[in-house]
């Protein structure tokens, strides 16, 4: 998921970007992106729904092209569908949507879904780092920095970022042998700091 990335899959239509507007969609195509693949049953044990109201939401989800049905997953067992991420991507340029009407509720509403669930993955590591490997916890990191820049540079920073992201998930996607490899969760932001919220409007 990534806000004010601009690009040919990015998302242009406030009514599209809507499909998102309940929050427990959100968590379900991040729940989502993190295994890879799941069923119905699955996706509600993994966020406390009911099977019938996960299996709705997705199909909203399925419906604005977002998911779409994983069946090679299923093997011999066609009882319960299985669902993936497409190819369009949660991503959207704050340029294109901003200016649309509810296009700030909108992706205000959904940053600050996906910015907790990335607090919850985020805490989950620490409570449970003992039970891993040590060359794991050691690999680990969680880091920040000020930096005075340009919004030219920090675009360009973005845009770096993205390119070496892109490098590191194309290396595991064509790795073979045995070295171990985990699900990593990759956290990145970038903005201006602001000293306070901006005024009510209305």
């Amino acid at each position: 998921m990534s806000g004010n990335l601009a690009g040919e899959d990015a998302i242009r239509d406030v009514k599209q970007l809507k499909a998102f507007a309940h929050p427990l969609r959100v968590r379900l195509y991040y729940e989502l992106g993190l295994a890879g693949a799941a069923t119905v049953t699955q996706l509600a044990q993994a966020v406390g729904g009911a099977v019938a109201l996960v299996s709705y939401h997705l199909h909203q989800l399925a419906d604005f092209g977002f998911i779409e049905p994983a069946p090679e997953r299923a093997g011999n067992n066609k009882k319960e569908r299985w669902w993936k991420l497409s190819q369009q991507r949660l991503r959207w340029s704050d340029a294109d949507l901003l200016s649309q009407p509810g296009g700030a509720e909108a992706t205000s509403m959904i940053q600050s879904g996906v910015v907790r669930l990335q607090y919850e993955q985020v805490q989950r590591y620490y409570r449970n780092r003992s039970a891993l490997p040590e060359e794991w916890v050691n690999a680990a990191f969680s880091d920040d920095g000020v930096l005075n820049l340009t919004a030219q540079e920090l675009a360009s920073m973005h845009a770096d970022l993205q390119e070496l992201v892109r490098r590191y998930r194309e290396r595991a996607d064509q790795a073979a042998g045995t070295q171990t490899r985990r699900p990593t969760v990759v956290i990145l932001h970038g903005f201006p700091l602001t000293q306070a919220d901006p005024p009510a409007q209305g």
